[in-house]
C-alpha cells in the first residue's frame, strides 16, 4: 500500500490579492499585478507552498464574459509569473451567479466562495494538509471561506506588501 504524502498549500483569491480589484477583470489590458505578488509567489514555490488560486468568476454567469476569455487571462498570468520565477499549481473559479440565465450544476454552485467546493477540489486533487495551509483573501467572502474550510486566514489591503505578509506567516 502506498503512503499518502500530504502537502501545504497557500489559497489566494485573486482579484484584490494578486492583482488590483478594477471589477471583472478578464481582459489583459485591464489587469494589473499587485506590488510583490512575484516575490511572494517565487518564495511560497521555494518553501514547497502549493499556489493554488480560488476565485470567483460571476462575470462568466452574468455574461459579461466566458470562459475562454478567462483561460486566456489565466494563462498569461501564468506564463508572466513563471517569467519572473515563480509558478502557480493550479486556478479554480466559480463561474455561477444566482441570477443568471445559464444553468449551473450543482458542483458549480458549491464552488462559489464561501462554499467549500474549490477548497474541497484542490484538497483531493493535490492530497492537500489544510491544517498546514492558509488563505490570503481581500473580503469577507474569503474570510468564511477559510472559516466554512478550517483554514487559517490572512486578510489583504489594498496596499499591503504580499511578501513581507508570507515571509511573516511562514516564520510563526
Amino acid at each position: 500500500m502506498k503512503k499518502k504524502y500530504y502537502k501545504k498549500a497557500v489559497f489566494f483569491d485573486r482579484d484584490g490579492v494578486i492583482n488590483y480589484d478594477f471589477g471583472y477583470v478578464y481582459k489583459i489590458k485591464d489587469f494589473k499585478f499587485k506590488k510583490k505578488v512575484f516575490e511572494a509567489i517565487k518564495y511560497l514555490n521555494k518553501k514547497n507552498y502549493l499556489v493554488i488560486i480560488v476565485t470567483n468568476q460571476s462575470g462568466i454567469g452574468r455574461g459579461y464574459y466566458n470562459k475562454k476569455d478567462l483561460k486566456i487571462l489565466h494563462s498569461w498570468m501564468i506564463k508572466k509569473i513563471k517569467r519572473h520565477g515563480g509558478h502557480i499549481d493550479d486556478i479554480f473559479f466559480a463561474p455561477y451567479y444566482r441570477f443568471s440565465k445559464k444553468k449551473f450544476s450543482v458542483r458549480e454552485k458549491m464552488r462559489r466562495k464561501p462554499n467549500t467546493g474549490m477548497i474541497i477540489e484542490a484538497k483531493n486533487k493535490w492530497l492537500i494538509d489544510l491544517k498546514r495551509s492558509f488563505m490570503l483573501g481581500d473580503s469577507w467572502v474569503d474570510k468564511k471561506l477559510a472559516q466554512n474550510s478550517k483554514l487559517k486566514f490572512i486578510k489583504i489591503y489594498k496596499d499591503s506588501d504580499l511578501f513581507k505578509i508570507v515571509i511573516n506567516r511562514i516564520k510563526n
